[in-house]
């Protein structure tokens, strides 16, 4: 789960948008059209407003694919169940909400990218070659924001679940990110407006 120096990059689509009556074939789909990790957002209707699923649900589906696990918990209290998820196959990264948790397909917040910024900034200072990712309202556009301002994983549902090619969404958000350049400023650049970031990704 760790970077190695250069900071590739890693896009971890969100299973929270995949279709539920077939995850097994949403999950080898996106593993096939090049997803390095799978995102498991956990939530328990009460310290977000929304339910989804617990680990059996991974554990269910950790003999059908390679990729990694990222479970975001999003439950309180969270403790008790730290072993469980890890014996499920749970992976852990440092992560930065670009939306409100709770639902997906909503639109990016760009009041996060200075938090994004100083993040790196404090990674790159004690030398941690550790994963920052940005989970909320990813799609090309967004995703070349974000790697600017330090990310290193793009975690994307609707952009990615939601396309007619799960292969094609994938390259955009790659090709997107190739254009970023990266801050060496010690001041963030000033974060774009809603209106320049454009609609959420459908």
């Amino acid at each position: 789960m760790l970077h190695p120096p250069g900071r590739r990059l890693t896009i971890a689509p969100s299973l929270l948008a995949a279709d539920f009556a077939r995850l097994k074939d949403e999950v080898q789909a996106i593993e096939a059209a090049g997803a390095d990790w799978l995102h498991l957002d956990v939530m328990d209707g009460h310290f977000v407003p929304n339910l989804s699923f617990g680990p059996l649900v991974l554990k269910a589906l950790r003999p059908h694919t390679r990729l990694p696990f990222d479970v975001h918990l999003m439950i309180s209290p969270v403790d008790p169940y730290l072993a469980a998820f890890a014996e499920a196959g749970a992976d852990h990264i440092l992560l930065v909400m670009t939306v409100n948790p709770g639902f997906g397909g909503q639109a990016f917040l760009p009041s996060q990218l200075a938090k994004i910024a100083d993040l790196r900034r404090i990674l790159d200072a004690a030398d941690h070659p550790i994963a920052l990712a940005v989970d909320g309202g990813i799609g090309p556009e967004t995703a070349r924001h974000a790697v600017q301002a330090g990310a290193d994983t793009l975690i994307a549902g609707s952009a990615l679940f939601g396309a007619a090619d799960y292969t094609a969404a994938i390259a955009a958000l790659r090709s997107a990110s190739r254009q970023a350049q990266p801050l060496t400023s010690p001041t963030p650049q000033a974060a774009p407006t809603p209106q320049s970031l454009g609609p959420p990704p459908a």
